[in-house]
């Protein structure tokens, strides 16, 4: 459920010449789990607000991420949900008159960092808060914050969720929820303090614009239920998280198992004695040896996260000692990685990513609204040819939204689909089919200026742009974009380039959809309900999750029911309860994107995490392979500890 941008911004501060802010002395001399960032927050002054539409990035997620309790959470290596909140599994399903409800029991004694006391009070006025009305819009007011939150509190799904008692809660669905609405949506979403957001989001609502003024609101001292708390955030220079001293889940032991193949096949959790000492498994436990154990903490007092101007300045800082660890989600470069890793003391762990990074297009705008043109755009450019001899190698080519180390979920290309997508051909083969495809189409082609001049319908081609992150924040998506202009330019297109800071292409795409083309990347779920998210028309408003349009053009729609299509099926897929029934959901979804071509995905990277391994560690989880790597997880900072021997 985890859709998180790979967005970021030049920021000029002392952080723009390579320098950080550190906390009260060195990594070394304090407990402090000394992090570099090398992208700023963004609307990052409360949980809400860090989450909404524009805001939802991987940035604001690495600070905020766990300080909000959700009833499930997923096992660090199965990925499986597992209790988190709630004492024990939900009751299944039951259809009830008009809808289908399900109980959840909450664990009894888990406190807010103000010591006030998690009831089923929070988790109903969490959900029923998200799903009132917006008078506003008429819309759910979920939808209209963007971000998580459709996918979190569903309107479409949740009635209404009511308190049963001090301890259970009662969800109401106006109908059956499949995988990616429950278990792995309303299930793993966040729970607010009612105490703390109430009145708030009383004065939102009198409000002549609710969102507006909810996401106004300074919440930076909110309550945590996680084991830090929000603490600051200096714009420019450094945001900052303390340890909680009311964590509830102090001291808790979780046991991962696996059989003699070394597949994870049972959780184990051990609760701390004010939580009732109670243990809680899932899967197989007997027989089977244990695969992994780890204490939670925290074993930190806080955690630094230090900016830096780009990301080679930030992990030179690992380099040079002055940082524990570096979040990274985009790949290093050639000459950086070696750098890391010639280092004495640093290591850089690898795992598969569970990220996507793309190209794609305003749709409701000639030439982009032409599925010749986007076809014609995917032709052109040659992956293999940019990853292999451009980025040595560093990125793998892409062609499904859904990266290949989700492996159930991941669709491959047919034959068929690897000839249309050009596979294999020189930059002369791939020019000239596309060009083909377009004349075919009846796009006007200057064979002497060799340039297109108009749409199929008369309309003048006019100079087009393609805004894209610049090198010092992402090299491989520069080298991309740079790659992109040249071969549309010499397709016939008169295209710019425009290299720019992360929030600035965020403001342009997402919030004012004043774009032509754009490339980004998505940090990901592991439930690919994020399929519905980037291509189903009711996300496609400012703030929403696809604002190229959906997935295909309001005209290629009146012609073909395509986005019809699409959604539809989409609903399908957040209704489907069997897991492989939903696989082949996806897989048809991933096959419609691929037809429509609205998003070209670009590139996965390898997840590579650079930290000194002389100074950290998290009590052997980095000697396992996990899905998107340590940061994934916002660094694990929950059990990462400070290695004795510094």
């Amino acid at each position: 459920m985890k859709h998180l941008r790979f967005l970021a911004l030049a920021v000029l501060s002392l952080a723009l010449l390579g320098f950080g802010l550190n906390y009260g002395g060195t990594a070394q001399e304090e407990n402090v789990f000394i992090t570099a960032i090398h992208s700023d927050l963004k609307g990052a002054h409360s949980y809400i607000s860090s989450n909404a539409g524009p805001n939802n990035t991987v940035w604001n997620f690495y600070v905020w991420s766990g300080t909000h309790p959700s009833l499930y959470t997923l096992s660090t290596l199965g990925l499986q949900p597992v209790p988190a909140l709630a004492k024990d599994f939900a009751s299944p399903l039951t259809q009830e008159g008009d809808f289908w409800v399900s109980t959840v029991e909450l664990l009894q004694g888990v406190q807010w960092s103000d010591g006030t006391e998690i009831t089923a009070e929070d988790v109903a006025w969490t959900f029923n808060s998200f799903l009132r009305t917006n008078p506003a819009t008429g819309n759910a007011f979920s939808l209209d914050l963007g971000g998580n939150y459709p996918a979190w509190y569903d309107a479409e799904f949740i009635d209404r969720v009511e308190a049963v008692d001090k301890y259970t809660v009662k969800f109401y669905f106006k109908k059956k929820p499949g995988l990616a609405r429950w278990e792995f949506g309303a299930l793993l979403s966040p729970i607010f303090p009612k105490h703390y957001w109430e009145a708030r989001f009383e004065e939102a609502f009198a409000s002549e614009d609710p969102v507006k003024t909810l996401l106004a609101f300074e919440g930076q001292d909110e309550p945590s239920a996680g084991a830090f708390q929000f603490s600051r955030w200096e714009p420019g220079a450094f945001a900052e998280v303390v340890a909680n001293p009311n964590y509830s889940f102090r001291g808790t032991i979780t046991r991962e198992y696996r059989d003699a193949e070394g597949k994870i096949v049972g959780y184990e959790e051990v609760l701390p004695e004010n939580l009732g000492g109670l243990v809680r498994t899932v899967g197989t436990t007997e027989g089977v040896e244990v695969a992994l154990e780890l204490e939670t903490g925290p074993f930190v007092d806080a955690v630094l996260y230090n900016l830096y101007g780009s990301q080679a300045s930030a992990a030179l800082a690992v380099v040079a000692g002055e940082v524990d660890y570096h979040f990274n989600p985009l790949g290093y470069g050639f000459e950086t990685l070696r750098q890391l890793e010639e280092t004495p003391g640093v290591r850089v762990l690898r795992n598969a990513s569970n990220g996507v990074f793309y190209l794609s297009f305003n749709l409701r705008k000639s030439p982009f609204n032409y599925v010749e043109f986007r076809r014609a755009v995917r032709c052109v450019i040659d992956k293999e040819f940019v990853a292999d001899q451009l980025l040595a190698g560093l990125v793998i080519p892409a062609y499904s939204p859904v990266p290949p180390g989700n492996a159930f979920w991941h669709r491959p290309l047919t034959e068929e689909e690897k000839a249309e997508a050009c596979i294999g051909l020189t930059e002369e083969e791939r020019i000239a089919r596309a060009r083909q495809l377009l004349i075919d189409a009846g796009f006007q082609f200057d064979a002497e200026k060799e340039l297109f001049v108009a749409d199929p319908e008369g309309n003048p081609i006019t100079e087009m742009e393609l805004l894209h992150p610049n090198a010092a924040y992402d090299n491989n998506r520069n080298i991309f974009g740079l790659h992109i202009v040249d071969r549309l330019q010499k397709l016939g297109f008169p295209v710019r380039d425009v290299p720019a800071g992360f929030n600035n292409i965020v403001t342009l795409v997402f919030d004012e959809q004043d774009f032509d083309m754009w490339q980004l990347g998505w940090g990901l779920g592991v439930y690919p309900d994020y399929l519905e998210a980037f291509f189903h028309s009711r996300n496609t408003a400012p703030g929403g999750n696809a604002p190229q349009g959906g997935v295909c053009s309001p005209r290629e729609n009146e012609l073909t029911g395509c986005q019809e299509e699409f959604d539809r099926l989409a609903d399908q897929f957040l209704a489907e309860q069997d897991a492989r029934k939903a696989q082949q959901i996806a897989f048809e979804l991933q096959r419609l994107v691929f037809e429509w071509a609205a998003y070209v995905p670009t590139h996965y990277v390898q997840q590579q995490d650079a930290y000194r391994a002389d100074r950290i560690n998290w009590q052997g989880l980095e000697e396992f392979p996990v899905l998107d790597g340590i940061q994934a997880g916002a660094g694990y900072r929950g059990i990462v500890k400070k290695t004795a021997s510094q």
